[in-house]
């Protein structure tokens, strides 16, 4: 099982640890790729199951299975991969997920044409239960088209690009450090910031391309403790490299909009404050990494948005303090009329005093379903697209 081909385009990097039952999808789902000029490069971390009996069955030449001597962890395995990879172009999978065969061809075809994007991510469908359950599109990700969004995202405490479906430049990521092990269980988030820091842009296409299984063992969910605390730290960690002149501790609390905040910052003037920080680092930060009109405007409106939502789960809670963070968002202009928060945040303010905690949590609730609508409507249209493609096709044939 060597690859034969010294110089393939792609490397596709599969971490394998007790694979089974769902290994032998994975691996079939990459051999089915319409982009070809592939090697499916699998580490695996010393498994105790049959995940090595089940990859030996696999007769293609294009795998090439690495087995680690101990247990390295996911982090080990993949810095090992990353080494190890023949291709210019690296792209994730998860031992239980699987990609849909045109995922290669279309993420490649961004990476050839854009030599400043660094890493380019998909929508992706999510398989619940085991070998047999429903899908549903998810279009939640972060929208990024450029490096302004892209910055944008990583900024206000969000991972852009979901860590399966993300394919990278070899040369970026190493240069960025490869993954980092400090960071546990949100290391595809600390290497996304410290890309952004280098300045490398990011697209998520928007279409699913991954098929994403979802699972009780699954690390977000065992570790999730643990994995909020190590993303405050490379958020903490990408403020403070992008020049925040001492005020990394104040500006990572204000744009991560947790507990933090609220708690350094007792009263409207000290929210003020902090968003008078917010908004000088802001400028700098514009001059500094010499950000297009475009790009300074996708930055802005991503901030933006998410100080209102900010300021609405601020005044759930009937803080009104909270106040500030939304004129702060008010900045966004018209743009930001396209955001719930904007509009629902003074009904609630007119409100809150009804806001005692059983009528909190049924409101949030129901904030969270109407934000998902819009993942409802977008999956429909994706649906209805692909409904009129494959009658275009058979009426084309028919003619």
């Amino acid at each position: 099982m060597i690859n034969t081909a010294s110089n393939p385009r792609v490397t596709v990097l599969l971490p394998v640890y007790n694979g089974m039952p769902y290994l032998a999808e994975a691996i079939e789902s990459v051999l089915a790729q319409t982009f070809t000029d592939l090697e499916l490069l699998i580490v695996d971390d010393a498994s105790t199951d049959e995940s090595i009996a089940c990859i030996q069955r696999f007769r293609d030449q294009r795998i090439r299975l690495v087995r680690n001597e101990r247990n390295m962890g996911q982090v080990g395995s993949l810095n090992r991969g990353l080494a190890l990879a023949r291709a210019p172009y690296i792209a994730r999978l998860d031992q239980d997920d699987r990609c849909l065969p045109d995922r290669l061809r279309q993420q490649v075809a961004v990476l050839d044409r854009y030599p400043n994007v660094g890493l380019v991510g998909s929508w992706l469908w999510l398989h619940r239960g085991g070998l047999h359950g429903r899908r549903t599109v998810v279009v939640g990700m972060t929208q990024v088209q450029d490096y302004g969004s892209f910055l944008g995202a990583v900024l206000t405490y969000a991972s852009p690009i979901d860590h399966p479906t993300v394919m990278f430049r070899r040369d970026a990521a190493l240069s960025a450090g490869g993954y980092d092990d400090s960071f546990k269980f949100c290391e595809d988030y600390a290497l996304w910031c410290a890309m952004a820091t280098r300045r490398w842009s990011a697209v998520v296409l928007r279409a699913p391309l991954i098929m994403r299984r979802v699972h009780e063992t699954q690390q977000s969910r065992t570790y999730a403790g643990v994995q909020r605390q190590n993303a405050r730290r490379a958020h903490h960690a990408l403020v403070a490299s992008l020049g925040a002149d001492g005020a990394a501790q104040r500006l990572s609390q204000v744009l991560q909009m947790e507990e933090a905040f609220w708690e350094a910052c007792p009263s409207q003037a000290t929210v003020q404050q902090a968003l008078d920080v917010l908004e000088a680092f802001l400028q700098r930060l514009e001059r500094a990494l010499a950000l297009t009109p475009f790009e300074a405007a996708h930055l802005r409106h991503r901030v933006h948005w998410w100080m209102s939502h900010g300021a609405l789960m601020g005044i759930l809670q009937r803080r009104y303090r909270s106040l500030p963070v939304y004129r702060f968002a008010l900045r966004g202009g018209w743009r930001m009329a396209r955001c719930p928060a904007m509009w629902v945040y003074p009904v609630c303010l007119a409100l809150s005093p009804l806001f005692v905690p059983s009528v909190r949590g049924v409101l949030v609730k129901i904030l969270l379903r109407i934000g998902r609508q819009k993942y409802v409507v977008r999956s429909l249209s994706h649906r209805l697209g692909e409904w009129i493609g494959r009658f275009s096709s058979h009426l084309c044939r028919a003619v």
